[in-house]
């Protein structure tokens, strides 16, 4: 897999780097000095471009207040401040002061029952009383038992 002149490698090592920089809020513009300083191809623009490449669906962004009381949708959407506390939405520059990302459930779901493997489970007999659910299970790698090594 080659994404604008980077292989497979860097991409891998350059998404880490994007989880590190989410995890200790590191800005953009230091995030590219970083990538940089490591001498590679990939810029905040290129791996935001590959996630949104893999994740077809975009989350929905709101307006907040910045004490996490409203969400400025709906009968608050065209509000400048916090109903509740009067903080304001904007801040001197005329951006919002705080936002939240969200997810519809018509995205997410949409991909579960509209995908092949459901498709598939679904001619194969699956699901086909109202009561039958799917459950999936996942290890993450995390060590339960204080041995240092796998206990796989």
């Amino acid at each position: 897999m080659v994404v604008n002149g980077t292989g497979k490698n860097e991409l891998i090592q350059g998404l880490r780097l994007l989880h590190t920089k989410v995890l200790h809020s590191i800005s953009d513009i230091a995030f590219n000095k970083i990538l940089d300083n490591v001498n590679s191809n990939l810029t905040i623009y290129k791996l935001k471009k590959k996630i949104n490449s893999i994740i077809p669906f975009e989350p929905h962004r709101y307006d907040t207040c910045k004490n996490s009381c409203i969400a400025f949708t709906s009968s608050y959407e065209n509000l400048a401040s916090c109903p509740i506390c009067a903080e304001n939405r904007f801040d001197d520059n005329g951006k919002p002061v705080n936002t939240t990302f969200f997810f519809g459930e018509e995205e997410i779901y949409a991909d579960i029952f509209d995908g092949l493997l459901y498709k598939d489970l679904l001619q194969r007999d699956f699901f086909k009383d109202d009561r039958d659910i799917a459950l999936s299970g996942t290890c993450d790698g995390y060590q339960i038992f204080e041995q240092r090594t796998d206990d796989c």
